[in-house]
């Protein structure tokens, strides 16, 4: 009494469902994974009537995640920007000449080539061609002009980084905060249709209880004989103990497709089990007037009331896990937008300037 009693105040309740009672010092609900893993609530009882706290509407809390405004944006980065009227900065005064000398340059050293070898010019033009060609080597190779270009050229590298950089943090942040928003509704849409169809399916495996009564209760009078008792031969305690191992303990588990693949179980031993079975088996006589097995019954009543608390704690939480997800989205796409705008712009208005080089 005073171990049990010192237990009683060392337990804790489950934040999901207050009927269950744990040890304090467990990090979760040994309950609620038992249920989890499709065994039974052992506090139905208790866990049905304490629920989730207050009246479940559907239709009022479908009603308030309809109203959950939807992002306006979307999950890639928006393209700002594009169409920006922008001008490139012309070349410092001190470089000015370069931008006239070089096409002057260019330009006529390519005519003077083409008069020399049509005789426009004596041959003595051949030297023009030079002279002008080394001009513009010279205006070309000019080392402040090679400097100013390669820094332009370096500007819209940089502000290219700095952009997608920005392209990437949005798709990391909004993008995928849109994405498990758009992800949330359409789970809360599959659970609000799965919880409407609870009645009709949970009244259609009723009445499929009704309909099976011969064979529930044949497996009732298979599971009272355990193998483990048994007298049957080529089967000693070893083999039983693997047969138990593979889940194979009573009669009612015995079949053909069970045993063949238990290790050790040959055509001989398998139908040694299977004749087991079918002697005893000739022992049963259905009842038709009992009705369905009050514990198939609960267990059916069970696994849909879990089923049920389930679905309405998904549903109670998703407006508001929406609405995070919807502040979350307007909170970095209302940061990111500003920047990603003076980014696009910086990387027109260097493109520009790179041009004007």
């Amino acid at each position: 009494m005073a171990a049990l009693d010192q237990l009683r105040h060392e337990l804790r309740a489950c934040s999901r469902f207050a009927g269950h009672k744990y040890y304090k010092a467990l990090n979760e609900c040994p309950w609620c994974a038992i249920g989890q893993a499709g065994g039974p609530d052992f506090f139905i009882s208790i866990t049905s009537a304490a629920g989730m706290g207050g009246r479940f509407e559907l239709q009022a809390l479908w009603t308030a995640i309809s109203q959950v405004p939807v992002p306006g944006v979307s999950r890639e980065a928006p393209s700002l920007a594009a169409g920006a009227k922008v001008k490139g900065r012309p070349l410092p005064s001190q470089l000015q000449w370069v931008k006239w000398l070089r096409p002057v340059t260019g330009w006529g050293a390519i005519a003077s080539l083409a008069a020399c070898l049509f005789g426009i010019l004596p041959p003595a033009g051949f030297l023009l061609v030079v002279v002008l060609t080394l001009a513009w080597l010279g205006v070309q190779g000019n080392k402040a002009y090679q400097e100013e270009k390669a820094r332009r050229v370096a500007v819209v590298k940089s502000v290219e980084e700095a952009l997608n950089t920005t392209k990437g943090q949005w798709g990391h942040e909004v993008g995928e905060a849109v994405s498990r928003f758009q992800t949330m509704r359409s789970i809360l849409e599959e659970k609000r249709d799965e919880y409407l169809s609870l009645g009709p399916t949970y009244q259609r495996e009723r009445e499929g209880l009704n309909a099976k009564r011969e064979e529930n209760q044949r497996r009732k009078f298979l599971e009272q004989y355990l193998i483990q008792r048994a007298g049957i031969r080529q089967v000693g305690p070893g083999l039983k103990a693997t047969l138990a191992s593979y889940g194979i303990e009573t009669a009612a588990d015995v079949t053909y497709q069970a045993v063949a693949a238990v290790p050790g179980f040959g055509p001989a031993r398998t139908q040694e089990l299977l004749g087991w079975r079918a002697k005893l088996e000739q022992g049963f006589r259905f009842d038709a007037t009992k009705g369905v097995d009050s514990a198939d019954i609960a267990a059916l009543d069970q696994r849909y009331a879990l089923k049920r608390q389930e679905l309405e704690r998904i549903l109670r939480t998703g407006p508001e896990e929406m609405r995070k997800l919807g502040g979350l989205v307007n909170s970095r796409s209302s940061t990111l937008l500003p920047e990603l705008d003076r980014l696009s712009f910086d990387l027109a208005q260097a493109k520009a300037d790179a041009a004007a080089a």
